[in-house]
């Protein structure tokens, strides 16, 4: 990336804004900016697959991504659905340098990509980016304790209830607003299937607990009511 460019300003602001690199020095953002670039991604094409070697990692500057995990003669399994600000596969350039999971895109995306090696060097020599990350690392980790929990312990309609008031509970930015994961990837995300997902949904509907809009977009109406499906 050109310094002083047009580019180069709109992505240190990305950067600038970003919690994860908010105590990197001038010097080293400089760095990071000079071994990146960016990639748009048009709706359901992949970003990297799993088994890729991994040499970049991604800031998710707007849009949706899924990560999904391959699963042997079936559709691959949705795991996290990843919105603005993340950042996507750094732990794979971490450890073993192979993607251990596939991302792809649920809307139109743009990514920051994030040389591998230079992200590297920034991690060894900054111990509060350093921490930065094993933070992120630590919430990605409660996110998927939660999950495993409702998985193990939840019915089908508790896991679509519990999935609808938390993302009812999020902070959304602007961009948030056309991300709309489909229905089949709700239901692999929740480990239920796509015909048992619009079976809760109709039955959340008949109580007036929620409603979907023209587009597809599922509201919540009833956060409390939904709640005590899975918190009684």
């Amino acid at each position: 990336m050109i310094i002083n460019s047009p580019e180069y300003y709109k992505a240190r602001k990305a950067l600038d804004t970003s919690d994860l690199f908010s105590k990197c020095g001038d010097n080293e953002l400089a760095a990071l900016l000079n071994a990146s670039y960016f990639r748009k991604v048009q709706r359901n094409r992949n970003i990297y697959l799993a088994d890729d070697i991994a040499r970049e990692a991604f800031l998710l500057l707007s849009g949706g991504v899924k990560l999904c995990t391959p699963v042997k003669n079936k559709r691959d399994k949705v795991i996290q659905i990843v919105r603005p600000m993340d950042l996507l596969g750094i732990f794979d350039i971490l450890t073993d340098g192979q993607r251990d999971l596939s991302a792809y895109a649920i809307s139109p995306c743009e990514l920051l990509m994030i040389d591998g090696d230079i992200l590297t060097e920034l991690i060894s020599g900054n111990t509060h980016f350093c921490t930065q990350i094993l933070m992120s690392l630590g919430m990605r980790y409660k996110e998927t304790s939660s999950w495993c929990f409702r998985y193990n312990h939840y019915g089908a309609r508790e896991k679509v209830a519990a999935y609808l008031v938390t993302e009812s509970r999020r902070e959304y930015a602007e961009d948030d607003s056309i991300i709309n994961p489909s229905r089949r990837d709700i239901a692999s995300l929740l480990g239920i299937t796509p015909e048992t997902l619009s079976r809760e949904l109709s039955f959340f509907k008949k109580h007036e607990w929620v409603r979907v809009d023209p587009k597809g977009v599922i509201q919540v109406v009833n956060s409390e009511s939904l709640s005590e499906l899975f918190n009684p």
